[in-house]
């Protein structure tokens, strides 16, 4: 899994670590996700694959548009 993520561009990689908790600890078990998680960063990587999030223009055309 770790190896198809790295073949993501870097926006993506940076939206599902963003989206999935991390905990960085030698000693801590691996987070087990739930079928709800897993079909959840499915539907995300399918959206990702066919380029469905907005980019960085469009996301600062909407912020201009509500002033945020």
């Amino acid at each position: 899994m770790i190896a198809r993520l790295r073949e993501l561009p870097p926006e993506t990689q940076d939206t599902i670590a963003c989206a999935m908790p991390v905990r960085v600890d030698a000693a801590s078990e691996p987070v087990a996700l739930t079928p709800e998680d897993k079909a959840s960063l499915a539907r995300s990587l399918e959206q990702a694959a066919r380029g469905g999030f907005a980019g960085d223009e469009e996301v600062e055309a909407i912020r201009a548009k509500h002033g945020l």
